[in-house]
């Protein structure tokens, strides 16, 4: 290689390279003990009690206890006051003597951007706060190397591009699918000295697109440390190196610093558990697969889940979910991967999974069209298909008669009672976020409703009225009927 591709590749990707966090805030092993101070403060005013709403007013014949918890709105109001603690305990301290609101609440979006980030936590579209189990997981950790080890399950699953930067930055990045972490692992551990310079990562690191290119990334890298030090700078200077980009290369390892595995300190990046970075790179590096996901919801509830990995069957889901059936037999196709333990309890091969979400998808297609089959004045939402939240997406979301919500769930064949506990997660979702403090009912629909199933619904004592179990039938031809309730 030349010196001339150095800067080529610089030239083509100028301003292109990762960006994972925002470079206002830096955040390193030592401040971490601020973040986690700052989400317990925003977690203390998740809720409000339902007396406290402004505009809630007891309506007659509502049995609805006043002291009830429920969401709170984040409105300015709000973000000050988590604010101005912030500041009267020192975490935070303006930088000007005469600030604007909107300059003070910058400071709080740092902190709360970088919870989204990482999957901790986000404000919805409701303005209601959200912390994902593995928010909450990272907040009950009980010392700081517990919440490094949180952070490093975060960073492997962190892919770019993601659903959490705006339509503007995926202009920019949507040919890169990797997933940075891992991918810095694997480079480190190919390097004589284990170890990356800022200079470095932002001259060659951060412009990998894929895997793919971790071979040239090593080659360039390797080509930069045979020059001396004033041949490198020159390049430096050549590269045209821009302030924002040094220092999303100066964040971005900071942030990996707050792992186990590596240490950031002097402008350069260390791996200084090797045995550690091995183990992951040989767990993860055949097994993460890039996903597209189409909202931020659904890229959030994986973020958002501790146990979450993307597996074969998770991928064939969500594909067929949101109807890119070319994509889930691609995903088959192209990933290596071996059975679930499930899996192979269920006697499923991966093409009889992809087959099933294919069924379950034209099921949707005829009660997407008529889904007062199941019920009279049963009507779909706006956008009702396969409704996307931050806990997983509602297979079909509509209004009853009364204009109260209805979540309904629906199965190809016999309905395991896991379901139940599924549909009321929605259920609880919607009553919180769209429907509060009115009652939220559940239909569930398959062709088989089992004695289990049955037994879930009459534990739900006194609000049974509330779930409906509905199996049905189809024909060749697509066309759907209603066999029965199940009470």
């Amino acid at each position: 290689m030349k010196k001339e591709q150095l800067l080529q590749l610089n030239k083509l990707n100028k301003g292109v390279g990762w960006y994972l966090i925002p470079r206002a805030q830096y955040f390193h092993k030592e401040n971490i003990e601020e973040l986690h101070r700052v989400f317990e403060l925003l977690k203390q005013k998740q809720y409000v009690r339902l007396k406290d709403l402004k505009e809630y007013q007891t309506k007659i014949g509502e049995k609805i206890s006043a002291d009830l918890l429920v969401y709170r709105e984040w409105d300015q109001e709000a973000k000050l006051e988590i604010f101005n603690q912030m500041k009267s305990e020192g975490i935070i301290k303006p930088y000007a003597k005469e600030q604007t609101i909107n300059d003070q609440l910058a400071n709080l979006r740092n902190y709360t951007n970088l919870l989204k980030k990482l999957g901790f936590g986000f404000f919805n579209k409701q303005k209601h706060l959200f912390i994902s189990p593995t928010g909450e997981e990272f907040l009950k950790s009980e010392n700081i190397n517990e919440w490094f080890e949180v952070f490093e399950k975060q960073l492997i699953k962190l892919q770019f591009w993601n659903p959490s930067m705006t339509e503007r930055e995926r202009e920019k990045y949507n040919d890169f699918e990797l997933f940075p972490y891992i991918f810095t692992l694997d480079v480190l551990l190919e390097l004589d000295k284990k170890e990356l310079s800022t200079e470095e990562f932002a001259l060659f690191m951060s412009y990998a697109k894929t895997h793919k290119d971790k071979r040239m990334i090593y080659e360039l890298i390797n080509e930069f440390r045979e020059l001396d030090r004033t041949e490198q700078i020159k390049l430096v200077n050549e590269a045209e190196l821009t302030v924002p980009q040094i220092a999303n290369a100066h964040v971005t390892m900071g942030l990996f610093g707050c792992t186990p595995s590596l240490l950031f300190c002097k402008n350069k990046i260390e791996c200084v558990d090797i045995n550690k970075a091995k183990e992951l790179v040989k767990k993860y590096m055949n097994k993460l697969k890039f996903v597209g996901y189409v909202s931020f919801e659904d890229w959030y509830e994986f973020m958002g889940d501790p146990r979450a990995e993307i597996t074969v069957r998770d991928g064939i889901q969500y594909y067929t979910e949101i109807g890119k059936i070319d994509e889930a037999k691609d995903f088959l196709k192209t990933y290596i991967d071996s059975p679930t333990t499930m899996e192979v309890e269920e006697g499923l091969t991966f093409e009889d999974m992809l087959q099933n979400s294919i069924s379950e998808r034209l099921i949707e297609d005829v009660l997407e069209k008529r889904v007062s089959l199941l019920e009279d004045g049963l009507r779909l939402i706006r956008n009702g298909r396969q409704y996307s939240t931050e806990i997983g997406r509602i297979d079909l979301l509509a209004l009853d008669k009364n204009k109260n919500y209805v979540v309904i769930e629906l199965k190809k064949g016999m309905i395991p009672d896991k379901v139940m506990g599924q549909t009321l997660r929605y259920m609880g979702w919607v009553r919180d976020n769209l429907s509060k403090p009115r009652d939220v009912r559940g239909i569930i629909v398959g062709r088989e409703v089992t004695e289990k199933l049955k037994y879930a619904k009459k534990g739900m004592q006194p609000a049974e009225h509330l779930m409906k179990l509905i199996e049905f039938d189809i024909d060749v031809s697509g066309s759907m009927s209603v066999v029965g309730e199940n009470n």
